[in-house]
């Protein structure tokens, strides 16, 4: 047998890239729109975002009396059913779960040289309920949006031009339960690479995040 094993410092040579982001961003979406071909023309997504503690898990900084200061928020949108990732960012906390929604579909809808294909639905929670995100997912990527409607006023009503139609019947009859695919693949990812970071440096948080990714 000639085959060789990777030397094992290979990740960290390549994580010293400058276009570390471009090229596993890239290939994530590649691999994502080809989960999206494999699944058809009525193919559902779901996007979402975590909290990942930086170093030390939470377990060992109760133990020690420290308070957690270091998070990143990394959200992802993914095939519901084959658990692919479409696309994924990473910020640093605090932040908003709109903003990101916001930038995935850029980075899961279009590869780097054309279009990609279209999912049916896109599901979210109410962390992403914003009536512009219901707005720029059915009139630009033509893609029907159905993420929970937070309700804040006092009388129970909903504002915008999309969020009263956003029923819980509606959602239901719609699927919403797919939506907890991309919760399964937090708790898969979580598992086998860890809640917490090796890195430090805030560059290198996120790169490592894409390589778990």
């Amino acid at each position: 047998m000639t085959a060789k094993l990777p030397h094992y410092t290979t990740l960290q040579k390549f994580s010293a890239r400058r276009d570390l982001l471009a090229v596993t961003e890239a290939m994530i979406a590649q691999m994502g729109q080809a989960a999206l071909r494999r699944a058809g023309p009525e193919t559902e997504v779901a996007a979402n975002a975590t909290l990942k503690m930086a170093n030390a898990s939470a377990h060992f900084t109760s133990r020690v009396g420290r308070v957690r200061r270091k998070w990143k928020m990394v959200s992802v949108l993914l095939v519901c059913g084959l658990l692919m990732p479409l696309g994924m960012v990473v910020a640093v906390c605090p932040g908003s779960d709109k903003t990101q929604t916001e930038e995935l579909p850029h980075k899961g809808f279009t590869t780097a040289d054309e279009a990609g294909v279209m999912p049916a639905k896109l599901f979210a929670d109410a962390g992403c309920d914003a009536d512009w995100i219901d707005g720029v997912c059915r009139e630009d990527w033509g893609v029907q949006g159905w993420i929970k409607p937070a309700t804040c006023r006092s009388d129970g009503s909903l504002g915008g031009c999309y969020r009263p139609g956003l029923t819980e019947q509606r959602l239901k009859k719609a699927g919403y339960g797919r939506r907890w695919n991309v919760e399964t693949f937090f708790s898969g990812l979580k598992r086998v690479t860890g809640s917490t970071f090796s890195a430090r440096k805030a560059a290198n948080l996120t790169k490592e995040e894409h390589l778990r990714g």
